[in-house]
């Protein structure tokens, strides 16, 4: 009794230490990088928008009807904006909330299953790995999907490993809720990823006798329950939204190249790996341990199995997608997590073989590449010049870091140093690189739209405009809806089914009616377009300010411009 009682402290302790130290992580230097477009600038600003106009069950982006996805992530979205406020901290904290709460049940699902260490080293290892790190600093609705998914399959493994009782059907009906949210979240795949894994897992193990008890009739009704009424509710409002919804953005985005974001194998394979940085330095290792000597092993490593199998399933069904973008990989990193723990914990206290000397020399090699692409990124301005050399410096420090300890600690040090070591260094790699991230982010409007602002208290009914492009941060940042010139793309099938009152979207004739009127508009366009636009506005154009890739204009004098006119 004293030894299950002190494992059960010793797991509410955990637990509460991986709170902290998973909200330090996730949380630092949150809302200090503007909104990365065009993902997280459209996210938020559709959660803006059900804020300010308190449309929850049918969201917009800009004024204009947006059901590509399902809502779920909009409201969570939504609900930080009504509990912080606007910001980017606001924006991002759901996906930083959820990230938290991932790594918490993926180390209370390691720790039913195996031990106290693998369980620690799963969540560190989740919470470390480069894809997961970056997203759950980011407003996505991956991570959303993820958390949902994940926690459907983590209900429905444990579910399936009780006896049977009220215990097994608690977890098999919230591993259906899971799924059902998930599905509320990013649509159909969020039942059909949990059914292909769970079908897989049981065909290939042979436990056939589990299918009669995932009590699938009454889990289908709870994700009908949780579904059903939106889709209802939105299809009477949009004759045709079934069609679009489920045809054109689900079945014809995998099948057909529609949505134009086919990547070949190879950069899709190179993502994969650079997303379980730094540990895909370990993963062949962990495949091989796990994997049973004989057919007839299978079995016995069931749980391994299933957790093999999960990743396996998602990346071959993108794999095969004409629509894919690095963030769909995110549901396959917390069971590579569990798998690499589960290697790592059995050479923990072992000293260093050589099959290890060559992982930790193939880690040092990644960190170098990085470190130098970095370097080449900066010089040939693909990002933006740091603004000093010192800023630069303490951003790649950290791989040059890793690369020094690591190769010291080779013949020196045990495993446990290493890998102490090392989680310790992408820590600090990631969070300085978070930190400096704004000289990257050459695409925010943000700082436009300040100069937008600081013009508008003079006169808040001037007119602000979007020309040839839609800056989906634009919005948001300005906390107001921009009519936009020339561009449809993914809002074409909501403003073909409202009666818009004002005309958020302009063809040339009424923008030169407007540019030409009385009163101040101003417009972004893209800077390679000024020249063209200007020309023709004249001598009406007025250059006010401009960033990398954009410019602002007036049709009045602006005062005090921040420099001069772009140049070819």
């Amino acid at each position: 009794m004293n030894d299950i009682t002190t494992q059960t402290d010793s797991k509410w302790i955990d637990i509460f230490l991986l709170t902290l130290f998973l909200i330090f992580i996730h949380f630092l230097f949150l809302g200090k990088v503007s909104l990365f477009v065009p993902d997280e600038a459209r996210y938020a600003e559709i959660a803006r928008e059900i804020v300010t106009s308190h449309q929850w069950f049918i969201p917009h982006l800009d004024g204009i009807i947006y059901v590509e996805k399902p809502p779920l992530s909009y409201w969570l979205n939504a609900l930080c904006l009504e509990i912080f406020g606007q910001g980017e901290w606001s924006a991002r904290s759901m996906g930083a909330f959820l990230s938290t709460l991932l790594c918490l049940a993926t180390y209370y699902t390691a720790n039913m299953f195996y031990n106290r260490r693998i369980a620690i080293f799963s969540t560190l290892i989740l919470s470390s790995s480069a894809l997961f790190f970056i997203m759950s600093h980011m407003t996505t609705v991956d991570m959303t999907l993820t958390f949902f998914l994940s926690s459907s399959l983590y209900a429905f493994l444990l579910g399936l490993q009780k006896s049977i009782d009220s215990s097994r059907n608690k977890w098999l009906y919230l591993a259906y809720i899971m799924a059902g949210l998930a599905m509320m979240t990013k649509g159909l795949i969020g039942i059909v990823f949990p059914g292909l894994i769970l079908f897989t897992w049981i065909l290939f193990t042979k436990q056939w006798q589990l299918v009669k008890q995932l009590n699938l009739l009454n889990g289908t009704m709870l994700i009908i329950a949780l579904n059903v009424p939106w889709l209802i509710f939105v299809q009477h409002q949009l004759p045709d939204f079934f069609n679009f919804y489920f045809i054109e953005q689900q079945v014809a985005r995998y099948a057909t190249p529609i949505a134009n974001r086919e990547m070949h194998i190879l950069n899709y394979c190179l993502i994969f790996l650079l997303g379980l940085y730094p540990w895909v330095i370990f993963l062949p290792q962990s495949i091989l341990q796990i994997l049973p000597h004989k057919w007839t092993d299978r079995t016995k490593h069931k749980i391994e199995l299933y957790f093999l199998i999960w990743p396996v399933v998602i990346f071959l069904f993108f794999a095969k997608s004409h629509s894919i973008l690095a963030p769909y990989l995110l549901p396959v990193v917390p069971p590579i997590a569990i798998l690499i723990a589960l290697y790592l914990d059995s050479i923990y206290a072992k000293t260093i073989t050589k099959n290890n000397q060559r992982s930790l020399i193939i880690f040092m090699v990644i960190n170098f590449v990085v470190a130098v692409t970095f370097i080449l990124l900066a010089y040939f301005n693909v990002i933006e010049k740091p603004r000093s050399f010192l800023s630069f410096t303490l951003k790649i420090l950290p791989l040059f870091l890793g690369i020094v300890l690591v190769g010291y600690g080779l013949k020196r040090w045990s495993m446990k140093q290493i890998l102490i070591t090392l989680l310790i260094a992408t820590y600090i790699f990631y969070e300085s690189l978070w930190f400096y991230a704004e000289e990257a982010n050459i695409a925010t409007i943000k700082p436009l739209a300040l100069k937008i602002n600081q013009l508008l208290k003079s006169d808040p009914q001037a007119i602000v405009i979007n020309y040839g492009d839609y800056h989906q941060d634009l919005p948001y940042y300005i906390n107001r809806l921009v009519p936009i010139v020339n561009w449809t793309n993914e809002l074409s099938f909501g403003a073909k089914h409202q009666d818009i009152s004002q005309p958020w979207l302009l063809d040339d004739t009424h923008f030169w009616q407007l540019w030409r009127s009385k009163q101040n508009v101003y417009v972004i366009l893209r800077s390679h377009l000024y020249d063209t636009v200007c020309q023709q506005a004249q001598p009406q154009c007025h250059f006010i300010a401009k960033t990398t890739a954009n410019t602002l204009i007036s049709n009045n004098a602006a005062l005090d411009p921040m420099e001069p006119p772009p140049t070819d």
